[in-house]
Formats: structure tokens, C-alpha cells, sequence
């Protein structure tokens, strides 16, 4: 009889502090306060430190939070530009398969020089350098 009435008064005590401080699923707390007390009401206290607490952010907590949600939008926005470059390339490509393939040839064209160059530049770089230090390349 005395644990129900401790259990009952704990559990006017949970509802009335949930609901007055604004806790989510404040029903389901009150629920486990009363059929399971041992457990539910330090469970209870815990989240109830963690909701009151959580909301209270330091200066320079709130200014990271900003500064997150500015770099979030500018990674998004960058993504949605990038889809829409990437719609538009397969637009082009569906529309004008030729177009494409002359400028893909180009390109190949440019790298392949590119590189044609690079590897005359390092090969003269490396002469130069066997000269330099009187290494003998075989």
C-alpha cells in the first residue's frame, strides 16, 4: 500500500515537472515512472539534466553551430550546382553526340601534348642535372 502511494506521488511529481518544462513523449515518461519507478526515474533525472542543459550553448558553441550551418548550405548549394552542370553536360551530349565527341578529342589532344612536354622538360631536367653532379646514366 505505502509503495503505491510513494509510486503514485512520484509520478504526479515526473508529470508535473515534464510537462511544465516541456519535455518530449512526457506521457511515456509518466507511464514508466509508474510501472517501472526503480528505473524509469533515474532515467527520468538524466534526461531531464540533458534537456535543460542542452539548450544553453556557450558564445563559441553558438558561433561553430553557425558557422556549421553556413558551411552545410554553401556544400549544398555547391552540390545542387554541380548536378545541374552535370544535367546540362548530358543535355549537350544527347543533343549534339558529335559536338561532344570533337571536344573530347581536343581535350585528349591538349593532355597528351601536355604531357608530351612534361616529360621532355623532366627528361632534359634529369641530363642536366647527371651533368651537374657527373653521374654517368647508362
Amino acid at each position: 500500500m505505502i509503495v503505491l502511494v510513494v509510486c503514485c506521488l512520484v509520478t504526479w511529481v515526473v508529470f508535473l515537472d515534464s510537462h511544465s518544462i516541456g519535455m518530449k513523449h512526457k506521457n511515456l515518461w509518466v507511464l514508466g515512472t509508474f510501472l517501472l519507478m526503480p528505473v524509469a526515474v533515474p532515467l527520468y533525472l538524466i534526461r531531464r539534466a540533458q534537456f535543460l542543459y542542452d539548450h544553453k550553448l556557450t558564445p563559441r558553441q553558438k558561433r561553430e553551430a553557425q558557422e556549421r550551418a553556413a558551411s552545410r548550405k554553401r556544400r549544398e548549394k555547391a552540390e545542387r550546382e554541380k548536378q545541374q552542370w552535370e544535367q546540362q553536360q548530358r543535355q549537350l551530349a544527347q543533343a549534339d553526340p558529335e559536338e561532344v565527341a570533337r571536344e573530347r578529342a581536343a581535350r585528349y589532344r591538349e593532355k597528351h601534348e601536355m604531357r608530351l612536354r612534361l616529360d621532355e622538360q623532366l627528361s632534359n631536367q634529369q641530363k642536366r642535372h647527371a651533368r651537374q653532379w657527373g653521374i654517368n646514366r647508362q
